[in-house]
């Protein structure tokens, strides 16, 4: 079975396109991936400062109690 040199070219080529489909599929994930990362640093800086917020806001209740 012989294969002809345009085929093994035209099979290269169908798998550079794909290799190429799959790297912009994968740079697409990663900038999806970094603005969720993103979100997911604000929210949790969010719970921070409100947890820090409702701990002070008890122990100065507290401490005005005594």
């Amino acid at each position: 079975m012989a294969i002809s040199v345009e085929a093994i070219l035209a099979d290269a080529q169908k798998l550079v396109l794909r290799l190429k489909e799959h790297d912009n599929s994968a740079d697409c994930l990663i900038t999806r991936t970094q603005s969720l990362q993103k979100q997911l640093d604000a929210m949790k800086q969010v719970h921070l400062t409100v947890h820090s917020s409702v701990m002070i806001s008890i122990s100065s209740e507290w401490l005005t109690d005594c």
